[in-house]
This record gives structure tokens, sequence and C-alpha cells, in this order.
């Protein structure tokens, strides 16, 4: 039975458009084929004909769903909501990213390691090279790029980095 429903679910899947926690719900399934079937619909590109019916409109995501898939108990729903972030920038939220430094699994913490580290690392510059300097009274602007904010407040961030180095 439970494979003639996804079958029928491939077809019309995109139709349905289930609400974002339904789909979460799905990937933290025990059946393999229904969770292949989430993670297909939610990355199948949108020129795959065969995924045509069965796509799940990736501007529909919104950061607090995805990040639902990363704090999920299964690893392929985690792993789901890693790709997400990596392949939409628009839902790597640094505030959130940081939260995820909690997660037990070290695959997420290394994942937001690298997400951090692709959205505040000092990007190289021509030897020479200085910043314009701020109109009185004005702050600097951020680095072309990087977030104006910090992911987090500094003592959480020093913490991060001192469990990550020494732990």
């Amino acid at each position: 039975v439970r494979a003639v429903a996804v079958e029928f679910a491939r077809y019309e899947f995109g139709r349905w458009q289930p609400p974002l926690m339904a789909l979460v719900a799905l990937a933290e399934s025990r059946h393999p084929e229904v969770r292949e079937l989430v993670a297909k619909a939610l990355s199948a590109d949108e020129h795959d004909p065969d995924w045509r019916d069965a796509r799940i409109d990736p501007a529909r995501l919104t950061p607090a769903a995805v990040y639902r898939f990363c704090e999920s108990t299964r690893p392929e729903a985690r792993d789901l909501g890693m790709a997400l972030i990596a392949a939409h920038p628009r839902l790597a939220v640094p505030t959130e990213l940081f939260r995820l430094t909690e997660s037990p699994d070290a695959g997420v913490r290394g994942f937001v390691v690298r997400q951090l580290w692709g959205l505040y690392r000092a990007k190289g510059v021509t030897v020479g090279w200085q910043p314009p300097a701020p109109a009185e009274g004005e702050a600097a602007p951020p680095p072309v790029g990087r977030p104006a904010e910090d992911p987090a407040a500094a003592e959480d961030v020093r913490d991060f980095l001192r469990l990550t180095l020494f732990g």
C-alpha cells in the first residue's frame, strides 16, 4: 500500500503543496521510500521532467522549517536540511546557524562552522589596499557580502570557539 501511495504522491506531491511542517514529519519517516520522496521533491531541478509534478518550489521554504530538518533525530532529515541550506543561501541565517552549534551531531556542527566561516571570513585583498575611511560620525560598513550583525553575543561565540577548539 505504501509503495502505491509513494508512486501516486510522486505525480501529485507538487500540486498538493503539503505544509512545511508536514514535510519535516515525512522526512523523519521510518520508511526510506517516503524520506527519499520528500528529499527528491525538495531538491529536484525545476527542469527535470520526471519530477516536474512532484517538485516543491524552494521559494516556499522558510528558515524555520529548514532548521527543523537540521534538528531532527533522523540523520537523513538532518542531511536534507543541511543540503537545503547549502543550496539556498537565503536560508543561511547566521543567528539560526549559530543555534545549531548546540547540536549533538558532529556533522551538523561541522556544517555550521563551514557556513559561518563562509559568511564571516575576511576575503582576500590586494597588498596595500585600505578600505575607504568612513565619513565623520558614521560607522564603517561591514565587508561586502558579510552580514551586518554577528551571529551571537561575543561571549557565546567565544564559548563556542573554546568548545570547538578544545572539546
